[in-house]
């Protein structure tokens, strides 16, 4: 049966692991100059102060 790894190696490859999809995960988000409003908002008319009419 084969040797189990070594603590060290193991927190070592975790270690990278998590730089690896964390590098991956920002790499790959748009920066925030880039990023659209995904709601286009559109101006409201001015209502009157009588309130709402039916």
């Amino acid at each position: 049966m084969k040797e189990p790894f070594p603590d060290h190696i193991v927190l070592i490859a975790l270690f990278l692991a998590l730089i690896l999809v964390f590098s991956l995960i920002f790499s790959t988000r748009p920066a925030s100059h880039q990023l659209q409003p995904t709601i286009q908002w559109r101006e409201m008319p001015e209502s009157d102060s009588n309130g709402m009419r039916i």
